[in-house]
């Protein structure tokens, strides 16, 4: 007998034996999943590798299994409460980011509070309906100052009837007269001392002259005598002074 023939009787009796222990391995699970000298052995057979490998995954698996299984078999309900808990991990994440954008709308509240123009988009957000909700019983009060809102409208018409007042009442109260308030669309003339005659054909007449004209106009136009304004120091200065 050669070397080689040798050689496989050994190997063809090791797998004699191995077989036997591979088939009391199989019922003996547990104690073939302890001996990992036998791997070499199995590698040998073509469908033991996978076997081996399947239940060295197994392994991982059935002790896993075998400490949840008393959890499981003590709740009857665990497969609906597992399916449950797992649309709740979803419904977890999505309240996760609606708590960020939630605190970020609670921040922006105030802001979007002080805003009339902010009320549509108050209404495209479920946590504003309170706040639209207030903001529906503050109505009674706005429809009470309507009343006010005519009057304010009036009053923005009327505005500038006084500040042209206002501009003019200073020339009535000191006789001096700084601006001349024109009519509207027409341009303000300027002061007495920038002043240009308004026709380049007539010689203008002096400040001083143009000036106590422009203040004393409402004395001239009632028929007030030379007389009494040179007793008032009103006369202009060139007549005053024995000027022409």
């Amino acid at each position: 007998m050669g070397i080689d023939s040798a050689r496989a009787k050994l190997v063809y009796q090791t797998q004699a034996r191995a077989k036997l222990v591979y088939q009391t391995q199989a019922r003996a699970k547990p104690v073939y999943q302890t001996q990992v000298r036998a791997k070499p052995v199995y590698q040998t057979q073509a469908r033991a590798k996978l076997v081996y490998q399947t239940q060295a995954r197994a392994k991982l698996v059935y002790q896993t299994q075998a400490r949840a299984k008393p959890v499981y078999q003590t709740q009857a309900r665990a497969k609906l409460v597992y399916q449950t808990q797992a649309r709740a991990k979803l419904v977890y994440q999505t309240q996760a980011r609606a708590k960020l954008v939630y605190q970020t709308q609670a921040r922006a509240k105030p802001v979007y509070q002080t805003q009339a123009r902010a009320k549509p988009v108050y209404q495209t957000q479920a946590r504003a309906k309170l706040v639209y909700q207030t903001q529906a019983r503050a109505k009674p009060v706005y429809q009470t100052q309507a009343r006010a809102k005519l009057v304010y409208q009036t009053q923005a018409r009327a505005k500038p009837v006084y500040q042209t007042q206002a501009r003019a009442k200073p020339v009535y109260q000191t006789g001096h007269r700084h601006k001349v308030v024109q009519n509207k669309g027409q341009r303000q003339t300027t002061a007495p001392n920038k002043r240009r005659h308004p026709s380049p054909s007539i010689a203008p007449v002096s400040n001083k002259t143009n000036h106590w004209l422009i203040g004393h106009r409402a004395n001239i136009v009632s028929g007030m005598g030379e007389e009494e304004e040179r007793r008032r120091g009103g006369w202009p200065p060139e007549r005053a002074a024995g000027g022409g």
